[in-house]
């Protein structure tokens, strides 16, 4: 298990040999916003881990290892906090969440070379005066990315260079099946292909799909159901699918 920190590195957890080893991603930093980690992504089909950091560092580790800093056009990546990969199945299609940059994706063109989408560039129809600030990202089953911001969902995909953007709309005619808070935490995929989404004082949100107007619906889960807090950091599914 592989565990993110605040400004230690990572860590990983060896339970059968009950140790802990710690690994920092810049040795020479310290205990800084280089060794804070808030996004790590596993492509087991690529053999690939990605890590990015909240100095805005994105690490590529596999078969070729990278480090990668600044946009195609030099511009910082910035605050880190999700990563996660489009149903293409890339090597490159990777998605970073960054705090206040919105969401990025990395494409590569022919030749190799890196190129990147994000709000001040292709992605035209970015709502840039909110949805900024995304912590996190996942792919539901249709193929398209969740990115959960402080201000509510957007549903994105990119095809040819174009990038597509939806702005999720609850179901407000059915107020008990909307969302209870549009600051978003944390959001994931279990293994029916439903996606679930941790929420900053509204507790977990189970999407139960659409109404009749294409409209979102979800199941809310908080203290009233035994959690005993509404604020989620984290999501996750164990082996039997809790």
């Amino acid at each position: 298990v592989f565990e993110s920190t605040s400004r230690r590195g990572l860590e990983k957890l060896e339970t059968m040999k009950n140790t802990i080893e710690r690994k920092l991603l810049m040795p020479g930093e310290g205990i800084s916003a280089s060794n804070e980690v808030r996004a790590i992504y596993y492509d087991d089909k690529n053999g690939q881990v990605l890590i990015g950091n909240k100095s805005g560092r994105l690490f590529i580790i596999g078969e070729d290892s990278l480090i990668i800093t600044h946009d195609s056009k030099g511009k910082s990546l910035g605050r880190i906090y999700g990563i996660s990969k489009d149903s293409e199945g890339c090597y490159w299609n990777i998605w970073v969440a960054t705090y206040d940059g919105g969401v990025n994706v990395m494409l590569r063109e022919q030749g190799g070379k890196a190129r990147f989408l994000h709000p001040q560039n292709k992605m035209k129809d970015y709502p840039q005066q909110s949805h900024m600030k995304v912590r996190t990202l996942a792919l539901d089953k249709n193929g398209k990315i969740w990115a959960g911001t402080t201000d509510g969902i957007l549903i994105m995909s990119v095809k040819d260079g174009k990038v597509s953007i939806e702005q999720l709309q609850s179901a407000t005619d059915h107020p008990e099946n909307m969302l209870m808070s549009n600051d978003i935490v944390a959001i994931a995929r279990d293994r029916q292909g439903d996606m679930w989404v941790g929420t900053n004082g509204g507790g977990v949100a189970h999407c139960t799909g659409m109404d009749s107007k294409g409209r979102y619906m979800f199941e809310n889960l908080g203290s009233a159901d035994g959690l005993p807090s509404e604020e989620i950091l984290s999501l996750c599914f164990d082996s039997k699918g809790n």
